[in-house]
């Protein structure tokens, strides 16, 4: 835990150094710095949120039966938040991808670029984590309240969810080392230049695919509900 603490204000201000001194010269300058103020912040808000819930999960030998309910709450509550912060690291991450990457083969062939693409595979691990919190944990969770075991209510939530929250924590980890590496762009290291000019045909790209990510992660948020509700009704 005192590592997670000490590592996320570190990487933090490495980060917050890389972010275009003002005034800005350009459009995408200003831009840039806020997706990636976005980024630290959001990702800063996913797993700094992270690892305090799941250290705190750890102290289930103390709580009575009843404690199942109160975390049930608490997950579902952070579930939320969480959805929000994996949108505008997402978002904002295709962003700052397109600025450091010209084309697919610099993740492989470049050394920014496969740091990248080290990011880019644990942090769809801790998607991919969440996803199971979401599709099979939660709809679970919400099965025992419904039936009101106190006692299954506590194995879930505080038994197999913080598990699975310990592999998003640790992938996140895994992240935040990986961006200690990173330094330049796949773009500048293979061909000496930057990102080029937005035109407006790529601003439209961008502004649809991120309305497209929101949408479908505001329908994956409704599928686990219904999913949910489909399995109370299943068992009443």
């Amino acid at each position: 835990m005192c590592g997670i603490r000490t590592l996320l204000p570190v990487r933090a201000g490495t980060l917050i150094r890389l972010v275009p001194p003002a005034p800005f010269a350009t459009t995408e300058a200003l831009v840039t710095k806020v997706f990636l103020q976005t980024h630290i912040v959001r990702g800063g808000i996913w797993l700094g949120g992270l690892a305090p819930l799941v250290v705190l999960a750890g102290t289930r030998r103390s709580l009575s039966d009843r404690a199942g309910l109160l975390w049930a709450d608490m997950w579902q509550r952070f579930g939320f938040v969480a959805l929000i912060s994996v949108g505008a690291v997402l978002i904002s991450g295709l962003w700052l991808t397109w600025q450091h990457i010209g084309s697919i083969p610099q993740l492989w062939t470049t050394t920014n670029g496969l740091i990248l693409l080290v990011k880019i595979i644990l942090v769809l691990g801790m998607i991919t984590a969440g996803a199971v919190n979401s599709f099979w944990l939660m709809p679970r969770i919400a099965l025992a309240r419904h039936a009101d075991p106190a006692a299954s209510l506590v194995h879930l939530t505080l038994g197999h969810f913080p598990k699975v929250v310990w592999t998003e924590v640790a992938l996140g980890v895994g992240v935040l080392t990986a961006l200690t590496v990173f330094n330049g762009s796949a773009r500048v290291e293979a061909t000496g230049q930057g990102a080029p000019p937005v035109d407006p045909g790529l601003s439209t790209a961008g502004v649809v695919l991120s309305l497209t990510l929101a949408a479908s992660l505001y329908a994956s948020a409704k599928a686990s509900d219904a999913l949910a509700r489909h399995q109370i009704a299943a068992h009443a």
